[in-house]
């Protein structure tokens, strides 16, 4: 894409502990029109990423913290947590985050968040037959954009939201129709 498209998004200061710009890595879609079409998705699907990510400061790509925080001193902590923050602002997860979204939209909620339905980690492989790839940090993304409660488990990068556990079982059975086995 375009560097119109980077121009478009500017600096967001939280992004990075230290600030400074945040560009969306490129896309390369077939035409100049379908690049203008989605510029307007992607640009409104980056507006709700910042919202998530300004009320959940600990999310990144990885999910909440970093991998092996205990074997890292604060600094390395904050450096990894930086870097894989701003990789949820990169144009491959914010198209990730529309499908996500998709997927979760219509999702029977329960009232309280919901452990027995599994976790991110896990609900995210079961989105994935649907709608492809997807990181963890950007599934819980999607989930609390389309306003699910989530509770995360103290140390956990993961977090378990108030999905009905119905919807775990329609896409295991969808799953087994398409003739592929459930990730859960």
């Amino acid at each position: 894409m375009d560097d119109a498209f980077n121009g478009l998004l500017g600096y967001h200061p939280r992004a990075e502990s230290g600030g400074g710009p945040v560009r969306v890595a490129s896309i390369t879609p077939c035409s100049r029109t379908a690049a203008r079409s989605n510029r307007r998705t992607l640009v409104s699907f980056l507006s709700d990423m910042i919202r998530v990510m300004d009320e959940n400061p600990n999310l990144s790509d990885f999910g909440f913290g970093v991998f092996d925080a205990r074997l890292k001193s604060p600094s390395q902590r904050a450096a990894e947590l930086a870097e894989n923050r701003n990789k949820l602002l990169e144009t491959r997860s914010l198209e990730q985050f529309g499908k996500a979204r998709d997927w979760l939209a219509g999702k029977p909620r329960t009232i309280r968040v919901n452990p027995s339905a599994g976790s991110s980690y896990g609900l995210k492989h079961l989105a994935e037959h649907d709608i492809g790839y997807v990181t963890n940090g950007v599934f819980i993304a999607a989930a609390l954009a389309e306003g699910f409660k989530l509770e995360v488990p103290r140390g956990s990068p993961n977090a378990w939201f108030n999905i009905g556990k119905r919807a775990i079982t329609e896409a295991r059975s969808a799953a087994r129709r398409a003739n592929r086995p459930p990730c859960l």
